[in-house]
């Protein structure tokens, strides 16, 4: 499988800006770079509220683990967060037992993830703690 990152732009329900970045293919010691560099460009353009799309992954390593968590420490100090949404099973259960699934918020979906950043950049969620990962 083909490997590839993009992004679209996406309207809060609160109207916050934030960007859905589609990832495609296996996230590895290969591949993880190119995943950090679009995460690198979203920041510098200002982009704190990220929503990673993970429907078509089929494998994550821990190279690729790190750059996420590498995101989420970015993006959270710059004020916002990075939402995880729709990992299959097998990627869930290397969340769950790295731990990062309570660093991250997880959601099934795309619209899931929206909706919790809304939440987050409105304060409204109790999301995870800020240290630890």
């Amino acid at each position: 499988m083909d490997f590839s990152v993009s992004s679209k732009d996406a309207t809060l329900a609160n109207g916050q800006r934030a960007v859905i970045t589609k990832v495609v293919g296996e996230v590895d010691v290969y591949t993880a770079p190119r995943l950090k560099d679009k995460l690198l460009q979203l920041e510098r353009e200002g982009t704190h509220h990220i929503a990673v799309d993970l429907t078509e992954v089929g494998f994550i390593d821990s190279v690729g683990l790190g750059v996420l968590i590498g995101g989420l420490r970015r993006a959270r100090a710059g004020g916002g967060t990075v939402v995880l949404a729709g990992p299959n099973p097998r990627i869930r259960r290397i969340l769950d037992i790295t731990g990062l699934s309570s660093a991250f918020t997880v959601v099934p979906d795309v619209d899931g993830a929206l909706d919790a950043l809304a939440k987050e950049s409105s304060g409204l969620a109790q999301g995870p703690a800020q240290g630890g990962t």
